[in-house]
C-alpha cells in the first residue's frame, strides 16, 4: 500500500537560470521551467516611474493551468509622495548610447518592491506545459546588463493631470518536467551550449541530467553502489563535463562521487549509432524512434535510451557523510567537501590519497560557497547558528564568523552582484538577512563573553547584526540570487508561493551646488538634470503641483549663488540696499537690524555714562534679552505711571529695547511721525493699533476718521468692504473708551467679543487689549496675539512687571531660537544666543551664506565660536565651486578686516644669495642708509639692494631695471590705521613676478604685455612656456 505525500509540505527548491536571466527553475515533485517579464512604459525613450505610495502588504496573486498572472508592482519612491515625475535615462557608459529600454529596466528592477505569486499544487501526473518554440523566444541578446557599472544622466519631466504608472510584471509557465521525481537538490549547468541542461539528485542517491526541449526526459542517470540519498551537487565551472556528487554515509563505501557525463557505455554507444540515422530534427534526448518494417507497416515502439552510468570518474570520502561541496575556483582539479562529522576536506582528484583537512563546526558542515569576487574566500555553515569565512590562503582558522542568532541555518548563498555580501535563511525561518563582511564590526554590539567560558577562546571578529533583513509572511525553503540584477532574488516557501524580493541598501544622494542632483543605484551613477534645468518644475505649467509650503520653490543653492552675484556679502548698508533684489523678508529683517541696533546701543550708552573701555562685554550686537536680564549696565528698576487705569513701567532699559523694536517715542520721533509713516504705507489696522497701544484714543480716532475721508477720494486706493466695516466697527468701540479707562464691565465684555469676529490680528490685540483689568490678562493677551514679534516685545515691554517680563522674553527667546526665525535676533542678538538661532536657520532652510555674512561681524572680531570657523569654510567651499574668485576674495577679505588683529603677511620675496625674506620689518632706515646712520629714508625712496647681504637685486627681463621696492617709513611698521600700508604701497605695475618654473621674471605689468603677444619666456635661450602654466 502506498502513501502519497503532501505536496504543501515537500522543501522545493529555486534557482535562476545562468544563461536566461528572465528564467528560473521550481523543483520539488516535479520540475517547473517559469519566465518573468518586465513590461515597461516607454514612450519615446522616457521611463515612467511612479511616486504614489501602495500598501506595505505583500500583494499575491494565482498561476493558473495556462501560465498567465500578473504581479502588482510596488513603484520605488525617489523624491516626495506629492511630486510624481518621469525620469529620461540616457546612456553614456563607454561613450556610447545604449538601449533606452535596458536602462529603464534595469533601473526599475531594481526597486524595492516585493512581489508574491503561488504555485499550483504539483502532483505526479502532471502533463507537460508550452513546447520547445515557446523558450526559443529568450535567446542571449535579451539577457540583462545591469552588472556593467556605468553613469548616466536623467531629465526631470512632471507629468500631467491624470497621469498613472503602467508598469507591471508578469510570468509565465514554460515547461512542465514530470518525469523527474523525489528530488532533493538540482543545479543548472555552467555549459552555454546547452542552456537548458539540469543536474538532479534524488532520494535514491542517483544523479540525474535532464532538460527542457520538445519531449522532456531524462538523457542519463549516474547511479552509486549502495541507495542513499544524494545530498548536494556541484559543476566543475571550468571542465564543465564534470559533476561531483555528495551522498549519505554508508560503511565501506565513498561519499564523494565525481561523474564525467560525456562517458558512454560501448554497448549504448552501439544502439546510439545504430538510431542516429533515424532521429530526425538532431534533438540529443529524442526516446522515440520509427522504424519501417515493410511498405505499409511501421514500427512505434518505444525504446528506452537513457543511459545509466555506473563508473565514477573519482571518488572519496570513505564512510562518511558528504554534505556540502565546493570546486576550487582557482584549482578546476580540486575538490573542497564539507562532511557530517564536522570536517572540510580539500581533494585533488587526480590523486584522491592526499587532501588537505581540518574541523570547522561543532557538528557538520552543511553548507559551502565560493565568494564569487574572492577565489580565495568562502564560507561554511554548520547545524549551528554560525557561518564562518575563511581564506585559502590561511586554511587553519576562520578569519570572521557571522552569528546568525538561529537555532540551525538552512541556506547560504553569496551575491554573486555585490563584493562581499552573503545572504543566509535559518530552518523553518521567514527571514533572510544580509551580510557586509566589508562593513567595520561594532564591537559594542558584539556578544560578550560567558563568564565560564575563556576568555582566550572569544573570537572578537563576529559580526551579530545584518546590513539587510527582509521578513516574508511564508517560511523560507529555498532563495537564490538572481545573476546579474543588484540585490535582487527569488524565495520560495514550502507551500509553493514565490516572491521577488529586491535588497537594496541606502542610496547615497548628493546635491550639487549647481542644483543637479546625483544618486547610485547598484552599479550606476545617475547625474542630472541633463539639460541644464533644475529638478523644480515651472508651477505656470504644471498647474496639480501646489507650492503652498514652498516645496517647489528655486533650490537653496541657485538662490545663494545669484545673490552672491549681485554683491551679497559681509557689508551691511550694501545688503540693506539689496533688500528688493534679496526678496526674503526674515533676512531683509536681519540686516536692517544689524545696522540700525548697534547705533543705538552706543547712544544708550552715552546717555547712561558708561565708559565702553572699562565695560567687559564690548559686543554693541546685543539683543533684547542680553539688555533687559544678562548686563547690570543696563538694568535700572523701572518706574510706575498709571495711564487710563493702565501700569505704565519706564526705565533706560525698556525704553532702548521699544527703540530697537520701531517704539521709540522721543521729542526726535513723536508718535504722530511714526502714525503718519504708517498711513503712508496704508497701513492703517497697525497705525490704529500703534496710537491704541500708547493708550492715545484720540490719535485713534483721528486716523480712524482720516481713513473714512480718503474712502470717499478718488485719489486714495479703495479698501476693501469687509476692511472699511471692522475700522467703523472700532471707532464705534473706542468712542465708549472713557478718560478714566475701561472701568465699565459691560463695554469691556462687548469688546472682547467684538475682537474675535476681526480677522486683522493688530484690531483684534486693540480691543483685547482695551478690555483687560491686570497685568496679568495683558500677558495673556500679547502671547496670545498674532502681531509682529517686535510689536509684542515693545507692547511687553511696555505694560508687564518685571516677572511677566521675564517669563515672556525666556519663553519667546527659546520659542523663536528652536524655530531658527531670523526675526528673533531681537531678542538673542549675534551672541552665542543668536549662533543657536542661526544654526536652526541652516538646519531648516540651508542658507548658510546668510548665516555666515551676518555673524562675521562679530565672529572673530568679539567672540569665537567653532560652528561659524564651519560655516565659513562650507561657504567658502561653495563660491570655489561656483567659480566667483572675487566674490570668494572679497569674503575673505571682509573677514579679514573684521578681525580684532590685521592679518600678518604670509608671502615674502627673499634674496637668492642670502636667502633672507624682503620684509618690511626687515628694511630699516640703517640697512638702507647705513648701519649707524640716523638719517630718515624719504617715503618713496627704493630698496637698491637687499637689506642683508647688500647684493643688488634682480632685475627685469624686459627693461633689464633693478625690480625696486619702497622703503617703508618707521611709523608704517605697525599701523594703526589700514590706509597708511596701501599708502606706501607700490602700484601693481611695478610689482615682481616670476615664473614657479624658470625662475624668471620681472615688473608684473611687462609681463603681462609680453605674453600677450607671446607664449615663451622672455629670457634668450629659455624654452620654458611660462604663461601656459
Amino acid at each position: 500500500m502506498s502513501t502519497v505525500q503532501n505536496s504543501t509540505s515537500r522543501k522545493r527548491i529555486i534557482q535562476w537560470s545562468p544563461h536566461d536571466t528572465n528564467s528560473f527553475i521550481v523543483g520539488s515533485n516535479d520540475i517547473r521551467l517559469y519566465n518573468i517579464k518586465y513590461t515597461d512604459s516607454f514612450d519615446n525613450g522616457i521611463y515612467h516611474h511612479s511616486h504614489h505610495h501602495h500598501s506595505s502588504t505583500n500583494r499575491q496573486q494565482y498561476i493558473n493551468e495556462d501560465s498567465a498572472v500578473a504581479l502588482d508592482q510596488y513603484s520605488n519612491s525617489v523624491s516626495s509622495p506629492s511630486s510624481p515625475y518621469l525620469i529620461n535615462n540616457k546612456l553614456s557608459h563607454h561613450n556610447s548610447t545604449g538601449s533606452i529600454a535596458n536602462v529603464g529596466k534595469n533601473f526599475n528592477n531594481n526597486n524595492n518592491s516585493n512581489n508574491r505569486f503561488s504555485l499550483p499544487q504539483q502532483n505526479h501526473h502532471n502533463h507537460q506545459h508550452g513546447n520547445s518554440n515557446s523558450h526559443s523566444h529568450h535567446n542571449s541578446s535579451n539577457k540583462d546588463q545591469s552588472n556593467n557599472t556605468g553613469a548616466f544622466s536623467y531629465d526631470i519631466e512632471y507629468p500631467q493631470d491624470g497621469w498613472e504608472p503602467k508598469d507591471k510584471k508578469s510570468i509565465s509557465l514554460i515547461s512542465v518536467n514530470s518525469e523527474v521525481q523525489l528530488m532533493k537538490c538540482m543545479s543548472w549547468s555552467p555549459d552555454q551550449s546547452d542552456p537548458n541542461l539540469v543536474a538532479c539528485g534524488l532520494t535514491n542517491g542517483r544523479a540525474i541530467l535532464t532538460s527542457f526541449s520538445s519531449v522532456n526526459r531524462i538523457l542519463k542517470e549516474f547511479a552509486p553502489r549502495h541507495i542513499r540519498a544524494c545530498n548536494t551537487l556541484a559543476w566543475n565551472p571550468i571542465f564543465k563535463h564534470q559533476i561531483a556528487v555528495g551522498l549519505d554515509k554508508v560503511r565501506g563505501d565513498m561519499s564523494t562521487l565525481v561523474w564525467d557525463i560525456n562517458y558512454i557505455n560501448s554497448f549504448k554507444q552501439q544502439q546510439q549509432q545504430h538510431h542516429q540515422q533515424s532521429i530526425k530534427g538532431g534533438l540529443v534526448d529524442a526516446p522515440h524512434t520509427i522504424s519501417q518494417i515493410s511498405d505499409n507497416s511501421f514500427s512505434t515502439i518505444t525504446n528506452d535510451y537513457t543511459e545509466t552510468i555506473y563508473q565514477p570518474l573519482s571518488e572519496f570520502t570513505l564512510s562518511e557523510a558528504t554534505l556540502s561541496l565546493a570546486w576550487l575556483p582557482n584549482s578546476p582539479h580540486c575538490l573542497m567537501v564539507g562532511t557530517g562529522s564536522k570536517w572540510l576536506k580539500i581533494y585533488d582528484i587526480r590523486d584522491t590519497n592526499t587532501s588537505q583537512a581540518l574541523t570547522t563546526h561543532q557538528k557538520s558542515v552543511s553548507g559551502l560557497c565560493f565568494d564569487p569576487f574572492d577565489s580565495n574566500r568562502f564560507a561554511t555553515m554548520g547545524e549551528d547558528s554560525l557561518v564562518r569565512i575563511w581564506d585559502l590562503r590561511k586554511f587553519d582558522e576562520s578569519i570572521l564568523t557571522i552569528n546568525t542568532n538561529c537555532k540551525s541555518l538552512q541556506q547560504i548563498e553569496w551575491c554573486p552582484t555585490r563584493s562581499g555580501v552573503l545572504a543566509t535563511v535559518g530552518k523553518d525561518k521567514n527571514t533572510i538577512k544580509l551580510w557586509d563582511i566589508k562593513s567595520p564590526i561594532d564591537l559594542s554590539k558584539s556578544p560578550k563573553p560567558d563568564r565560564k567560558q575563556s576568555i582566550s577562546n572569544y573570537d572578537p571578529n563576529t559580526i551579530t547584526k545584518p546590513t539587510k533583513t527582509h521578513h516574508s509572511t511564508e517560511i523560507i525553503a529555498s532563495f537564490s540570487w538572481h545573476p546579474t540584477n543588484e540585490c535582487r532574488m527569488l524565495t520560495v516557501s514550502y507551500s509553493g508561493v514565490i516572491e521577488v524580493v529586491s535588497m537594496n541598501e541606502n542610496i547615497p544622494i548628493s546635491w550639487s551646488p549647481h542644483g543637479n542632483l546625483s544618486f547610485s543605484h547598484g552599479n550606476h551613477l545617475l547625474e542630472g538634470p541633463s539639460k541644464g534645468t533644475t529638478i523644480e518644475p515651472d508651477l505656470n505649467i504644471y498647474k496639480n503641483l501646489k507650492n503652498e509650503d514652498g516645496r517647489y520653490d528655486r533650490d537653496i543653492s541657485l538662490k545663494m549663488k545669484e545673490r552672491a552675484k549681485f554683491g551679497y556679502s559681509a557689508n551691511v548698508e550694501e545688503n540693506v540696499n539689496l533688500g528688493t533684489k534679496i526678496n526674503d523678508e526674515g533676512i531683509n529683517f536681519l540686516w536692517n537690524w544689524i545696522s540700525k541696533t548697534p547705533g543705538q546701543i552706543r547712544t544708550h550708552k552715552k546717555k547712561m555714562l558708561i565708559n565702553e573701555e572699562t565695560q567687559k562685554d564690548k559686543n554693541d550686537f546685543v539683543g533684547i534679552h542680553h539688555i533687559l536680564f544678562d548686563s547690570d549696565n543696563y538694568f535700572l528698576n523701572p518706574s510706575v505711571e498709571n495711564v487710563c487705569g493702565f501700569l505704565h513701567y519706564k526705565s533706560h532699559n525698556r525704553f532702548l529695547c521699544s527703540s530697537i523694536c520701531g517704539w521709540g517715542v522721543s521729542p526726535s520721533l513723536p508718535l504722530e511721525l511714526i502714525i503718519s509713516k504708517l498711513e503712508k504705507q496704508y497701513l492703517y489696522e497697525k497705525a490704529v493699533a500703534m496710537a491704541v497701544f500708547h493708550l492715545d484714543i484720540k490719535k485713534a480716532m483721528v486716523v480712524l476718521n482720516n481713513v473714512s475721508n480718503l474712502s470717499k477720494s478718488a485719489l486714495s486706493p479703495s479698501l476693501s468692504k469687509d476692511r472699511e466695516f471692522n475700522l467703523k466697527v472700532l471707532s464705534i468701540a473706542l468712542a465708549g473708551f472713557g478718560d478714566s479707562g475701561n472701568t465699565n464691565p459691560i463695554w469691556r465684555e462687548t469688546c472682547k467679543s467684538t475682537a474675535k469676529s476681526f480677522s486683522d490680528p493688530y484690531l483684534k490685540t486693540c480691543l483685547e487689549f482695551l478690555s483687560t483689568s491686570d497685568s496679568k490678562e495683558i500677558y495673556n493677551v500679547i502671547e496670545d496675539s498674532s502681531i509682529n514679534l517686535a510689536d509684542k516685545i515693545a507692547l511687553a515691554c511696555r505694560y508687564l512687571d518685571h516677572q511677566d517680563l521675564s517669563t515672556f522674553i525666556d519663553k519667546n527667546t527659546l520659542a523663536v531660537t528652536e524655530m531658527g526665525n531670523l526675526q528673533g535676533v531681537l531678542l538673542t542678538g549675534l551672541t552665542e544666543k543668536g549662533i543657536d538661532l542661526l544654526q536652526n536657520y541652516i538646519d531648516r532652510t540651508a542658507d548658510i551664506q546668510t548665516a555666515c555674512l551676518a555673524i562675521s561681524v562679530v565672529v572673530p572680531k568679539i567672540f569665537r565660536d567653532k560652528r561659524v570657523s564651519k560655516w565659513h569654510s562650507i561657504y567658502s567651499d561653495l563660491l570655489d565651486h561656483w567659480s566667483l574668485w572675487h566674490e570668494r576674495a572679497t569674503l575673505d577679505i571682509q573677514r579679514a578686516a573684521n578681525k580684532a588683529e590685521p592679518t600678518q603677511p604670509q608671502i615674502f620675496a627673499k634674496c637668492g644669495y642670502c636667502q633672507n625674506s624682503f620684509s618690511f620689518e626687515a628694511v630699516t632706515a640703517a640697512s638702507m642708509v647705513g648701519g649707524r646712520s640716523q638719517a630718515r629714508p624719504n617715503f618713496k625712496s627704493k630698496v637698491p639692494c637687499c637689506p642683508s647681504c647688500k647684493q643688488s637685486l634682480p632685475r627685469c627681463c624686459l627693461c633689464l631695471l633693478p625690480l625696486n621696492c619702497m622703503v617703508p617709513a618707521v611709523d608704517y611698521k605697525k599701523p594703526t590705521d589700514r590706509e597708511s600700508w596701501k599708502a606706501g604701497a607700490e602700484p601693481f605695475e611695478d610689482w615682481f613676478t616670476w615664473c614657479q618654473t624658470c625662475r624668471h621674471g620681472g615688473h608684473a605689468q611687462h609681463i603681462l604685455d609680453w605674453f600677450q603677444e607671446h607664449s615663451v619666456c622672455p629670457v634668450t635661450d629659455c624654452t620654458c612656456r611660462c604663461s601656459s602654466l
